[in-house]
């Protein structure tokens, strides 16, 4: 007569290991990018960190000086940012890229220098049209991201400095 033949399985067959490779890869591959887009975001609120703590140093020291001394590039020109000018009552300092700070006796040299060389400061100082009394200051940040490559990326800080 006919004997049964038993058909016990002790392992996967191909296609199921396929199936289930698959299946893997569907779920995984999302979790990549999505690490990878956090990544990004990272460096990103990293330099913007950055760039608002190089504009506010910069505000702070310049909120800090004498109305009368803010007027006068040549005043601080030479202790603040090398190079600054004044043209039709406008003073501008560019500080491409930003390496250091100086301020009275001190000087802050940004280390690691690669993480700063990406960020370029500029200042500007004028008085409102028709104004003796009040001055704008206004300083900005701008960089290209090393990680995405953006460029155009900048933080803006304004205040009034007032003569009384």
């Amino acid at each position: 007569m006919f004997k049964a033949i038993s058909l016990k399985r002790n392992g996967f067959t191909l296609i199921e290991i396929v199936i289930a490779s698959l299946i893997v890869a569907v779920a995984i591959i999302p979790i990549i990018n999505m690490i990878s887009q956090a990544n990004r975001s990272v460096a990103s609120v990293e330099e913007e960190t950055i760039a608002f703590s190089l504009a506010t140093e910069a505000s702070e020291w310049l909120k800090a000086l004498p109305y009368r001394e803010l007027r006068q590039v040549h005043s601080y020109q030479d202790a603040f940012i090398p190079g600054g000018s004044k043209d039709d009552g406008v003073i501008t300092f560019k500080e491409e890229p930003v390496q250091s700070f100086t301020a009275g006796d001190t000087q802050i040299e940004y280390e690691p220098k690669s993480q700063y060389d990406i960020f370029n400061r500029y200042i500007t100082i004028e008085a409102p049209e028709g104004s003796l009394d009040s001055l704008g200051v206004k300083v900005e940040v701008k960089w290209t991201s090393k990680l995405t490559k953006k460029k155009g990326n900048s933080v803006v800080l304004e205040f009034m400095k007032f003569k009384y």
